[in-house]
């Protein structure tokens, strides 16, 4: 369906003379006595010309109405004809060139009305310049094309204040709708393995079937045929929507943006306080284990947290910061009081007799002949170096 802007400018010299135009009679279509559009961008006629604009589906684009070499024009109808379907006029304004006079307007759903009415002492307008001007909002059922905006009049639509007929040529705009919008939410925030959906900010179905998805990077995103995006790994890169209709490319991207995951720091504290390692770990990522200090006379049995927690157990970094310190025990303190002495050869010799049972670090540490195991070897090993006849276990 198309609408049809019909504007009026009259000027009231005598009651008796020019009578109101009534709304109905601004709203007659326009006769077949309409000036045909001139191809001429270069005719010294009086013209009235509607301009050409550009925009995205869903944007608000203004289009103005101008007259070149007016030759003064006391009052004026013109009819604007555009497809409504894809195009909605939203507001008309006056121009720069109607230097006094009134424009009203009324907008409703089938049709745009502008009455200009100016009170100078019926004098002439003589300016050049735009006149008024229509804002359309560019409707989401509109396809990738240019829309036609024409303009006509009737026959008496025109005159100067002398009453007398003015005649323009007419040169007719368009609104080139030549793109469209993505949506999506937090498509720039997301983490590994989130995953967006795109939507185009359209609803022509011929449109939506013609377009294709494609990412510039997919180690970072990928998207199928649907617009689904799928976060892989950090970085940032471009989802683009394209159609291609003739030669023409249309197209809209959206920055898609993969946050790296929070990192914590990781530290390893050797025996003497010493670092043995430390530095930021993502979250998710293996925990790196370092070597631990060789320490004579004492046996690494591994490194423990606070929680007497060992790296293995978390598998993973958490979101949290990890310390983890190594633990040693004396090679051949069972009892684990600090010293090697009789009373660790007696534990080794009762547990080898059965008498007695031991923790899995009191074996490690007791187990001095290293053949994993505690015997009456190892009984007679310690008691030998309590005794100062071996210097070392």
């Amino acid at each position: 369906m198309k609408k049809y802007i019909s504007f009026l400018l009259s000027i009231i010299i005598a009651a008796t003379v020019f009578t109101t135009v009534a709304a109905a009679d601004v709203l007659i279509q326009p006769d077949s006595v309409n000036v045909l559009m001139s191809s001429q961008q270069n005719t010294t006629e009086p013209v009235v010309a509607v301009s050409s604009v550009s925009g995205k589906i869903g944007d608000t684009v203004t289009v103005s109405v101008s007259f070149k070499n007016n030759p003064g024009i006391a009052a004026f109808r013109f009819f604007v004809d555009y497809e409504e379907e894809y195009l909605k006029a939203t507001a008309v304004r006056k121009g720069d060139a109607l230097t006094s006079g009134n424009l009203y307007s009324n907008i409703s759903v089938d049709n745009i009305t502008v009455l200009i009415t100016q009170w100078d002492n019926s004098s002439n307008i003589s300016n050049d310049g735009v006149v008024f001007s229509i804002d359309f909002y560019i409707k989401k059922t509109a396809f990738l094309r240019k829309y036609p905006i024409t303009i006509t009049y009737n026959n008496a639509d025109l005159c100067n204040d002398d009453f007398q007929e003015i005649m323009f040529l007419t040169m007719d705009g368009d609104v080139d709708v030549n793109g469209f919008d993505l949506s999506g939410n937090d498509s720039d925030n997301l983490s590994a393995g989130d995953s967006v959906c795109l939507l185009p900010d359209v609803e022509n179905n011929e449109l939506l079937s013609l377009i294709n998805w494609t990412t510039d990077d997919e180690t970072i995103a990928t998207v199928d045929e649907n617009g689904n995006v799928i976060a892989v790994s950090p970085g940032t890169t471009h989802i683009t929507a394209s159609v291609t209709i003739g030669d023409t490319v249309y197209s809209s991207s959206v920055e898609i943006t993969v946050k790296e995951p929070p990192a914590f720091l990781l530290t390893y504290i050797n025996k003497d306080d010493s670092v043995a390692f430390s530095e930021k770990v993502n979250v998710g990522l293996p925990l790196t284990i370092p070597e631990a200090q060789n320490i004579k006379g004492y046996i690494f049995i591994g490194w423990f947290d606070s929680q007497e927690k060992t790296p293995a157990e978390y598998a993973v970094m958490p979101e949290n910061d990890l310390i983890f310190t190594a633990h040693y025990i004396l090679k051949g303190d069972i009892n684990f009081d600090g010293f090697v002495d009789i009373g660790d050869a007696i534990l080794a010799s009762r547990y080898d007799a059965g008498n007695k049972t031991l923790t899995e670090d009191q074996i490690f540490a007791g187990d001095v002949t290293g053949d994993g195991k505690v015997d009456i070897g190892d009984a007679v090993r310690i008691a030998r170096y309590d005794a100062d006849q071996i210097t070392e276990l």
